[in-house]
């Protein structure tokens, strides 16, 4: 699964297998698709391609355009899933996360109620006050706010209550990707 971002732009979903003992269609217009939307608005859908191996079992990827959902910014939540069909006269159609209902890779009827998902993160940068009428509450939430953010520069948390009786611990600070 794609994973939280501060990229706001294209993704690729690689790496993603797909198996079948009679195939799935390599070219044409029932090759596997994703679909996708943002922050629950209208799907889009793009066909993967095949990057190795063979129609009974290869390996696919999958583009992921912001712009059929008119650009990603930061708060922005991304659902989406794969779905595939074999190549039989009635074919069988299959998704990832299961729970699709569709006629063909390109007539899906209903999406699965539990897709795949990633977010946009929001970005961290200067000083922000823990405690009564601080930025945060409570050193759990500055923490947690940390954790998932993109760290545009250096962040500082001062504290200004003297206890912290409300924290939900362990209070775990991770190594952020964004931080240098």
């Amino acid at each position: 699964p794609l994973t939280t971002t501060c990229a706001t732009g294209d993704r690729t979903l690689t790496g993603v297998v797909i198996s079948d003992y009679t195939g799935v269609p390599t070219s044409g217009a029932f090759v596997p698709r994703v679909y996708y939307n943002k922050n629950n608005s209208a799907w889009s859908s793009k066909p993967g391609t095949l990057t190795s191996g063979t129609a009974t079992n290869g390996t696919w990827s999958f583009p992921i355009a912001a712009a059929d959902m008119g650009g990603l910014t930061a708060g922005d939540s991304v659902k989406y899933y794969i779905i595939a069909q074999d190549i039989m006269a009635t074919p069988n159609i299959g998704s990832s996360p299961g729970g699709v209902n569709a006629f063909d890779v390109n007539t899906v009827n209903s999406h699965p109620i539990a897709p795949n998902r990633y977010a946009i993160g929001g970005s961290l940068s200067g000083t922000y006050t823990i405690g009564g009428g601080g930025a945060y509450p409570t050193l759990t939430a500055a923490v947690a706010a940390y954790n998932a953010a993109c760290l545009a520069g250096p962040v500082t948390f001062s504290l200004t209550d003297p206890n912290y009786p409300l924290e939900t611990y362990p209070i775990v600070i991770n190594a952020n990707p964004y931080a240098s």
